[in-house]
């Protein structure tokens, strides 16, 4: 499978196509109804990825798609990479059915330029070729989900050279309680229990837990229809918090998904089981300190383990990540956000070397928004010093300009970067200690107009140039493929050599 396929990479140079990309697709309706009660406001939810801080999405100068909670609703068994794939500009690898490892890409880039966040909690995990999988994650607690396309490293980091996806979690608005099952073919099912605490002080409190299992489908089409490759998922978040109206808003929350999924490691048959356990804990608040002046704090932890007996390989990854910011709105029509992050990565395997490598990096960000009747703007830098990498400058630059109130244009111009992971510099399988930076520059133009008060069209098109990219030697892919079938051969030789060293004395 890809998550051990880490080999000599070289540097290169990749020029991005153009691409244009045109959708027509109902519209998230905003939940609050106290915003306002015309059409073009309800054609407008909420949304933070764009800018780390709430925002009307029509006011947002970038391309930006909501996923609203009816829709993640629907159908409690899909994944994440299941649920966003209907957007056009998204691309899903998968290799099989349900519970199967698949990849997101967004604009033509690959997996790895893809940022995955949980609530502003980096999912990116040294070990992967990208994000998390998206089929070892729940959406049961999963209230919205953006899709930020183009570059975000000047927000971000690291990673957000094709975009983002962040997962926002549900925060309670009423007491209450519920269950829901639900059951498909080849024997799957996923049941659901959740609780929610709302009091009149502002506290509220939610607790929930799932469970899904299925009998999977055959991956090849050469296999019998009975030789099926099963999953098994189950887990549970809470969240507890306190929001006080232009005051303060902090929460403390957990989730945490661990299971089995099998699949095929010789194309033959499914037999090669994959157990993985992944948590985030997340830790925000929000205070204002005046008026036109809100600190943010956050901390999060995200963990990864997976175990892979069929390759006789495990793997343990953790991110720490903090980051504070102050958002000052010194004029009715302009606001400044300056703040740092601070990550510390953690990667161990007995796939690379010294089994255990680490890497901590600090980014310091500074951006810029003006909006009036006609226009929205965006500006921003962040200079990123990595222990390793040395130091990196982004920078972004964004308008929108409203020439009709149902129509309006956007140009947006950034550059982002994506530092080496540690399973690239360190496989023990052709890693490559002297990898830099991926480097890139994307230029971008738009149009939306809202043809009704549900429906809008949009049209875009864009450029990316990524240099310095990384790419696998397909002869050393093929040497760790063979390395590793002989590794496993050998461990299963060993195991008969035991029970037949056994034998004598059982036969006495």
């Amino acid at each position: 499978m890809e998550h051990i396929m880490s080999v000599i990479f070289k540097p290169t140079a990749l020029v991005g196509a153009v691409a244009i990309a045109m959708g027509l697709s109902s519209t998230a309706f905003a939940e609050n109804q106290n915003l306002t009660s015309d059409s073009t406001a309800s054609l407008s939810p909420i949304v933070v990825t764009a800018t780390r801080s709430e925002e009307n999405l029509k006011n947002v100068p970038v391309r930006l798609t909501v996923i609203e909670q009816k829709t993640i609703e629907q159908n409690p068994l899909l994944n994440v990479s299941d649920i966003i794939q209907r957007d056009p500009s998204v691309y899903i690898k998968q290799s099989g059915g349900i519970g199967q490892v698949s990849e997101i890409a967004l604009r033509g880039t690959k997996a790895v330029h893809t940022l995955v966040l949980k609530d502003g909690a980096r999912l990116n995990s040294q070990n992967e070729l990208g994000p998390l999988y998206p089929a070892f994650l729940d959406t049961t607690d999963v209230q919205q989900i953006e899709i930020l396309k183009g570059p975000a490293s000047v927000q971000y980091g690291s990673d957000a050279i094709g975009g983002v996806v962040q997962l926002i979690s549900k925060k309670p608005v009423k007491s209450g309680a519920e269950v829901t099952g639900i059951y498909g073919e080849n024997n799957t099912y996923k049941a659901i229990a959740k609780a929610n605490l709302v009091t009149d002080q502002g506290f509220y409190a939610q607790v929930g837990g799932q469970r899904l299992e299925s009998d999977g489908t055959r991956i090849f089409e050469s296999q019998p229809k009975n030789e099926k490759a099963s999953y098994d998922q189950k887990g549970y978040n809470a969240k507890f918090g306190y929001s006080q109206e232009n005051l303060v808003d902090a929460y403390t929350s957990i989730s945490e998904n661990k299971g089995t999924n099998v699949f095929s490691n010789d194309y033959i048959v499914n037999t090669a089981p994959r157990e993985f356990e992944n948590r985030v804990i997340n830790a925000k608040v929000a205070y204002n300190i005046l008026p036109d002046l809100i600190l943010n704090a956050q901390y999060a932890n995200v963990q990864d383990k997976q175990n892979v007996p069929a390759y006789a390989s495990h793997y343990n990854t953790e991110n720490n990540q903090g980051d504070l910011n102050l958002k000052w709105k010194f004029t009715p029509n302009q606001n400044v956000l300056v703040g740092a992050t601070y990550n510390d990565a953690n990667y161990k395997s007995n796939t690379i070397l010294k089994n255990d490598q680490s890497v901590n990096s600090t980014g310091y960000y500074l951006q810029h928004q003006f909006k009036n009747e006609l226009f929205d703007t965006q500006a921003g830098i962040r200079v990123e010093d990595n222990e390793r990498f040395g130091t990196h400058t982004v920078g972004q630059g964004a308008v929108r300009y409203h020439f009709l109130p149902n129509a309006s244009v956007y140009a947006n111009i950034g550059s982002a970067f994506r530092a080496p992971t540690l399973n690239e510099l360190y496989s023990q399988w052709g890693g490559n200690e002297k990898l830099e930076p991926e480097e890139s520059t994307s230029y971008e133009i738009g149009f939306d107009y809202d043809l009704t008060s549900n429906i809008s069209t949009n049209l875009s098109a864009y450029h990316t140039k990524i240099k310095n990219f990384i790419i696998y030697n397909s002869l050393l892919v093929m040497k760790m493929l063979i390395k590793l079938n002989l590794l496993v051969v050998k461990q299963k030789l060993n195991g008969i050599k035991m029970i037949c060293s056994s034998l004598p004395h059982m036969l006495m």
